[in-house]
């Protein structure tokens, strides 16, 4: 179940596409992405809507396509980011380490080994 109409497919490396529901779907469907990484992507791109809008406050006066260019400037260099800031680098660490664990409970609790 797809939950957005349509969905930027994009990498700093290659050239952005959008592609609508439908076509996501079946990509999903061919790559056997699991309902849980559909809901998760739906997350991250709720999240970087949020994010977006949040640049268009500090600046109200950039376009929208001036907005998502300079989140993708932002998102860039996140890596660099979390490497000069280690206790954010030990938040996002203790974040990950705390999701393994309950999937672990979660798994050990209904006779699950499966990692999706």
């Amino acid at each position: 179940y797809c939950l957005s109409q349509l969905f930027l497919v994009t990498s700093i490396k290659t050239k952005p596409s959008i592609i609508t529901q439908n076509e996501f779907c079946k990509r999903s469907i061919k790559q056997r992405i699991s309902s849980k990484v559909v809901r998760a992507r739906s997350l991250a791109i709720y999240e970087l809507e949020e994010l977006i809008g949040y640049i268009r406050t500090i600046d109200p006066e950039l376009e929208p396509d001036q907005a998502i260019t300079l989140t993708a400037f932002i998102l860039d260099k996140l890596p660099e980011i979390f490497q000069e800031n280690p206790t954010l680098l030990d938040q996002i660490k203790d974040m990950s380490a705390n999701m393994k664990f309950k999937r672990s409970v979660h798994n050990m609790t209904n006779g699950n080994s499966n990692r999706n």
